[in-house]
């Protein structure tokens, strides 16, 4: 093979988006819900794997119920298993909302608010503690 165009194709293909597997348990021990919600920072977009911005953008309500999983205080929230799809420098996220969260709620959190704790997730297994006073770590 022509080298040239070996190393094109090595460059080519090593620009795509790569695929990458999570699990997620959550174990929630503080005294109120939180609601999570996964989502990534960069592209591509893709289905279950949407943030709320991005969602609120095709025009839904947003006092509508979330999609996002509510985790009530004292119970464990899990992810198997879920793959997606991301470009160089992009990251799953798991965001942590504390209270249980209407749809303009989530909008309203911003990245460092007193209200949302974002955890980057790597890939495979994350287990994620809540603890009692409403902390958000990895373990």
């Amino acid at each position: 093979m022509n080298p040239r165009l070996l190393i094109l194709t090595l460059f080519v293909v090593g620009c795509g988006p790569s695929v990458r597997s999570y699990s997620i348990v959550v174990k929630n021990e503080s005294n109120i819900p939180m609601t999570v919600w996964l989502t990534k920072d960069g592209p591509p977009p893709e289905t279950g794997w949407l943030s709320p911005e991005q969602i609120a953008m095709t025009g839904r309500e947003t006092d509508d119920p979330i999609s996002g999983v509510i985790i009530p205080p004292g119970k464990t929230a899990e992810i198997p298993s879920i793959t997606g799809r991301f470009a160089s420098g992009t990251q799953a996220v798991l965001r942590v909302y504390h209270g249980q969260k209407l749809f303009n709620d989530l909008l309203a959190a911003s990245s460092g608010s007193a209200s949302r704790t974002d955890v980057r997730l790597t890939p495979g297994p994350n287990q994620i503690l809540i603890d009692a006073s409403g902390v958000v770590r990895r373990q």
